[in-house]
């Protein structure tokens, strides 16, 4: 029995934007407050590298601004090294000043963490940053992984909750996350992204066939093993169709981010906080706008 066919693209992107429509009050309260999230999290960030330029000023006899353009006048250097140099010689001499900085910087960072504090001249202005930041700049960048994941998780069980209000959605989003968390361990092994060379043109495969889990796992129609199996069936014979149209809504999210930041650029030209803010709730708007569009596609699907 042949299978029906998928709505148009078209129809598909007006029920995600319907479905945002008919919940609107409560997306852009969630619009709001991952983007203040992720507003806190640059916002400590941008405190804790004025706090090292003016402590590495202080120890160097420089102002922050100073260092700031050594730090980034190092960096082009070294950029500059790898790019301009064309044998393989210079290449792997590049790579060597890069591995000599890191252990610079790691050395440095294993003596603040013990206590001692470091001597700091003008060449190691770069390394001191380093060890200084490091740390600091990976905690926010797993920070703003948490949040987009759970931003995804709050506007997906959104979409799928029905007549469900924000407060109810926001009790069971902490009883999600770890199932959530197993089926995307599930989907990267299943998609095989993680086999080298061979692994995207599977995951793009696999990824469309896939696409149905996330939706039946959060509506509670099936477990993580489960969900992931009837995603499987209900999409059999429809990869291309499938394909065709995540890929527009590719090309949707990419408009509406260029909007975004258009919007956000010019916003930045009178207030950088402001904009900043925007951007970051631009950024959530987009994941709202998938995971809308996800639903509706899981709806038409089997």
């Amino acid at each position: 029995m042949p299978r029906p066919s998928l709505p148009p693209l078209g129809i598909l992107i007006l029920g995600a934007f319907g479905l945002i429509r008919q919940k609107w009050p409560s997306f852009c309260v969630g619009v709001l407050f991952f983007g203040m999230l992720l507003a806190v999290g640059s916002a400590y960030l941008d405190r804790s590298v004025d706090r090292v330029l003016e402590t590495l000023g202080q120890q160097t006899g420089l102002t922050a601004e100073e260092v700031q353009a050594t730090v980034e006048a190092q960096f082009r250097e070294i950029a500059d090294s790898a790019s301009v140099q064309s044998d393989s010689g210079a290449i792997i001499a590049s790579s060597d000043g890069l591995n000599s900085l890191l252990l610079q910087a790691s050395s440095l960072q294993d003596q603040l963490r013990a206590g001692v504090q470091p001597a700091v001249t003008k060449d190691l202005i770069l390394p001191s940053y380093l060890a200084r930041m490091g740390t600091t700049a990976f905690g926010i960048f797993v920070f703003y992984i948490v949040v987009l994941f759970l931003s995804m998780l709050f506007f997906c069980l959104l979409s799928v909750s029905g007549p469900a209000s924000i407060s109810d959605v926001v009790l069971r989003l902490p009883f999600t996350v770890l199932p959530a968390v197993g089926l995307v361990l599930l989907i990267v092994l299943r998609s095989f992204l993680w086999v080298p060379f061979l692994g995207l043109p599977l995951g793009l495969y696999f990824l469309p066939r896939l696409s149905l889990a996330p939706i039946l796992l959060l509506s509670g129609e099936a477990g993580i093993f489960r969900s992931a199996a009837v995603s499987m069936h209900r999409t059999k014979g429809l990869w291309f169709p499938l394909f065709l149209r995540f890929l527009g809504g590719f090309l949707l999210l990419l408009s509406i981010g260029w909007f975004v930041i258009l919007i956000a650029g010019s916003v930045m030209l009178f207030s950088v906080k402001i904009g900043f803010l925007l951007w970051f709730c631009g950024l959530i708007v987009l994941v709202a706008v998938a995971m809308a569009f996800l639903t509706v596609v899981a709806a038409t699907v089997g």
